[in-house]
């Protein structure tokens, strides 16, 4: 299944909040794809965000090729 950009002006996210009796808002509802949509993207950003730090405090590293090619 494809997923729809969240952020285009015809799909725009448009949650719906659950208001307390006070009308505090306490909890909110998302269309599945947006709700998808927005996981993918923090899994996308937290697996840039291991990988730079990886990056930046291995003095080395073998390239995927490099190991295959040991094989």
């Amino acid at each position: 299944m494809k997923k729809t950009n969240p952020t285009t002006a015809s799909n725009a996210i448009r949650p719906q909040y659950i208001l307390d009796q006070t009308g505090n808002k306490t909890a909110v509802i998302l269309d599945i794809v947006t709700f998808e949509n927005i996981l993918e993207a923090l899994e996308d950003n937290y697996l840039a965000k291991i990988g730079t730090q990886i990056l930046a405090t291995e003095d080395s590293y073998t390239d995927l090729d490099e190991l295959a090619a040991k094989r």
